[in-house]
């Protein structure tokens, strides 16, 4: 029995829809998780193996187990922070896929990332350090503000910090240092510019850009995507400049063979790195591209693991934009009113809810304090963008408050 097998997953999203590419495709997927609740939230097409721990030993027992009782391993993938460079170290060795799993691996690490980079032309000024390790003068070196501070293992906005003062930084480090003081962290030069997510996936050496999509972003404590724009085109200045900027990355990293997603700012000095992540983007991405272009991604991706060529060509462009759902009080949850009128405003592609009923919500302190998404289409980018809000709109979260 061919099978594709996921080490964890979330429970929607780009992530979950590998597991759906997979059945498509003609393999049996296997999630290896952590979340016992997945037992019953996943379809029977998935078989489900439940761990205790997921690390690289265990892992291998259970593919020993599963090679037993007949299961053809094709390739092992995770689109889940920290598991992508580990799964495709096991990948190569039991598959024979090619992916190049050193470059992964920087790129789980922003600081390694960044030292990788340091002389890129898209590279921004930095300073990497360990708090429990810096002098007392750190908080009080003359610098430029504002400043970003985030964690150098951070992923969806969590452990990230807009310093806008040396009063500040040294009150922030203060509280990270007795957090997560041994680890390591970035102080980064605040880019100005809109920022793009640009969908990346490299073939044979060959970056291919799938899809660039302009990101909105709200800044309260911290930095939380509430908006996305599938961009149609470009300018062309721009895209020149980008197809540059990538190749050089790229080129610096040493990624022949694997995917990933890079967080871009379009600035008066051209394109500036802010991060790149080493797999797809979660939530909605997946999805969006596959509205827009006519390409699944995650679903691309396994046929790179597993030695067929992918196809990234667009086979039509349709303008598709998300609006998240983000509440500006804390409370529990009561109730939800106005989803069905929401799915029947004209254009509506999902409308996607993720709390539950009595759960906790918050103001968005990370990507986890987003509650859902709208996703619409439009004839044009203007459209599909007054459409998603003007649901988002029509959503009403009632909340008791925390006392």
């Amino acid at each position: 029995m061919e099978s594709i097998l996921f080490i964890e997953s979330a429970r929607s999203g780009s992530s979950r829809e590998a597991l759906a590419a997979a059945t498509r495709l003609g393999f049996t997927p296997i999630l290896l998780t952590c979340k016992k609740r997945f037992l019953c939230q996943f379809d029977a097409s998935t078989q489900i193996y439940c761990l205790d721990h997921i690390n690289e030993r265990v892992i291998r027992e259970t593919i020993q187990e599963l090679r037993q009782k007949g299961y053809m391993i094709r390739a092992i993938m995770s689109f889940v922070d920290p598991y992508v460079s580990m799964a495709a170290t096991l990948s190569n060795e039991y598959c024979q896929s090619a992916i190049s799993v050193e470059a992964l691996k920087v790129l789980e690490n922003k600081c390694e990332t960044r030292n990788v980079l340091r002389t890129n032309s898209t590279s921004i000024s930095y300073e990497a350090f360990i708090p429990s390790a810096i002098q007392p003068s750190f908080s009080t070196t003359d610098r430029k503000f504002p400043q970003i501070l985030k964690k150098a293992t951070s992923n969806g906005s969590k452990d990230l910090y807009k310093i806008e003062t040396a009063e500040q930084l040294e009150a922030v480090i203060e509280k990270i240092t007795m957090t997560n003081g041994y680890e390591q962290w970035l102080l980064e030069d605040y880019v100005e510019g809109i920022q793009y997510i640009i969908e990346l996936a490299v073939y044979e050496g060959i970056p291919n850009v799938i899809a660039i999509i302009q990101q909105e972003i709200t800044h309260d404590v911290t930095f939380v995507v509430t908006g996305y724009d599938v961009c149609m085109t470009i300018e062309p200045k721009m895209e020149k400049e980008l197809t540059s900027a990538v190749d050089e990355i790229i080129r610096d990293i040493g990624l022949y063979h694997g995917t990933c997603h890079l967080e871009m700012r379009y600035t008066d000095r051209g394109w500036k790195l802010i991060e790149i992540n080493p797999r797809i983007a979660g939530g909605a991405m997946n999805r969006m591209v596959e509205e827009a272009f006519g390409i699944s991604i995650v679903e691309e991706t396994i046929k790179l693991f597993i030695g067929k060529e992918p196809d990234y060509h667009k086979k039509k462009m349709q303008p598709v934009y998300t609006s998240y759902i983000t509440l500006a009080k804390a409370g529990y949850l009561l109730q939800i009113e106005g989803a069905e009128q929401a799915k029947s405003t004209p254009g509506m592609i999902e409308v996607h809810v993720s709390a539950a009923i009595g759960s906790l919500m918050m103001p968005p302190l990370s990507m986890g304090c987003r509650y859902g998404y709208v996703m619409a289409k439009g004839i044009t980018q203007e459209e599909a963008k007054n459409r998603a809000e003007h649901a988002a709109n029509l959503l009403t979260f009632y909340l008791e408050p925390i006392d």
